[in-house]
């Protein structure tokens, strides 16, 4: 009969969760800031292509 033993090194449960808790933080915490410097990056975007929008219109009227 197979008896389960905890060696000294075995984490608890507790421990597995906290583990598993503190990466999720982690990874949350690193989506956060990944977002955050998306929509910076999308906001310039948007700026540039405005800026290009009025270029392009302002050429087409000086052809004109």
């Amino acid at each position: 009969m197979a008896v389960a033993t905890k060696g000294i090194f075995s984490p608890t449960s507790e421990q597995v969760l906290q583990k598993g808790l503190s990466a999720m933080t982690r990874a949350c915490d690193a989506l956060t800031a990944r977002n955050s410097e998306l929509e910076e990056e999308l906001e310039s975007l948007s700026n540039q292509l405005a800026r290009s929008k009025e270029k392009l219109l302002v050429e087409t009227s000086e052809r004109e």
